[in-house]
């Protein structure tokens, strides 16, 4: 991809090579539970994925109208406990699936309910920037969920 700068010239942006691991699920069905204005989908979204042994994944309606999750598309969940939508070109052609145990294992992502509870013991003062504060909220979560404290210095 290049972009033109002020004189005309076309210089390529830097580009990157993707090397993180991720969790993810490939969307078989998606049902808001509101009727659609005007065309567009809204409200709360119910993902149910393609792999059998999931249950169906509730998103709320702020992450439901920033992704527009589509059915053959990815849910996907990063290691600090972000999680977003992915179509499924970019992301089949972005990740492979790791299917050998000598690859090192993720840290959990805590559940909603143990991150409800952290946010609750979490004040927002003292932190910088917003990445510092979800790795707090999950340091907390995860405890909550196995009495384990963080590594030494941050996230576990």
């Amino acid at each position: 991809m290049n972009k033109a700068t002020e004189s005309g010239a076309m210089v390529e942006m830097p580009r990157y090579k993707c090397h993180k691991q991720v969790w993810a699920l490939k969307i078989m069905k998606v049902e808001y539970d509101r009727p659609p204005l005007e065309g567009e989908p809204r409200g709360n979204a119910t993902l149910t994925p393609e792999e059998k042994g999931y249950g169906p994944i509730f998103v709320g309606e702020k992450w439901a109208m920033k992704n527009r999750p589509q059915v053959g598309g990815y849910y996907v969940v990063y290691g600090d406990g972000y999680s977003s939508y992915s179509p499924a070109d970019a992301f089949e052609k972005g990740y492979s699936l790791i299917t050998h145990p000598s690859c090192d294992p993720l840290p959990p992502v805590p559940s909603s309910r143990a991150r409800e509870m952290a946010l609750d013991k979490v004040a927002l003062d003292g932190f910088n920037d917003y990445p510092e504060f979800l790795h707090a909220v999950d340091d907390v979560a995860r405890y909550i969920e196995t009495g384990a404290l963080p590594a030494k210095g941050g996230a576990a």
